[in-house]
């Protein structure tokens, strides 16, 4: 059974966008969210922090990335999440070949932006610092529609937006 109120954004080893995604929808939610957020990677090793780059651009947005340690993606966190929101076709494809029953609460991350087109968020890693800064600032113009999207769908909005 999903948990009522959890988000869980995917992308492939959890050390650059969907920790972006996970840290910055706890900005934009606020402390008192009904919503809690998590994330995962489709090839993800248990344990390893958040990339420099993403933990220096999320940085400069007043967000502290420090204490992420990335995690697998896995039967339990598709179980427990009301919603499953991924960086690129690729993680969709994988979620609906292994977690079918997931297919109702799955989500392109671009989907929620402006026209709503289904692209995926370019994979940052190993890229300069500039590439991070692309794409969170990709992530933040999006996450205001996404609140509203979760809104729309399931009745509860996060406390507050980030202005």
């Amino acid at each position: 059974m999903p948990h009522e109120n959890q988000i869980l954004f995917v992308c492939t080893g959890n050390t650059c966008r969907s920790p972006m995604a996970e840290y910055l929808f706890r900005a934009w939610a606020g402390p008192k969210a009904e919503w809690r957020a998590v994330s995962a990677g489709i090839a993800a090793f248990p344990g390893i922090p958040a990339s420099r780059a993403a933990i220096a651009t999320m940085k400069t947005r007043g967000i502290d990335m420090t204490q992420h340690r990335s995690q697998p993606l896995s039967r339990e966190l598709i179980d427990q999440s009301a919603a499953i929101v991924v960086m690129a076709r690729t993680h969709m494809d994988f979620i609906r070949e292994h977690y079918i029953e997931a297919k109702p609460r799955l989500f392109m991350f671009s989907a929620f932006g402006p026209g709503r087109i289904d692209k995926d968020i370019a994979d940052p890693i190993g890229g300069a610092e500039s590439e991070y800064r692309d794409i969170a600032s990709e992530l933040e113009r999006i996450m205001p529609d996404l609140l509203l999207r979760l809104h729309e769908k399931f009745g509860t909005l996060p406390d507050r937006k980030r202005g």
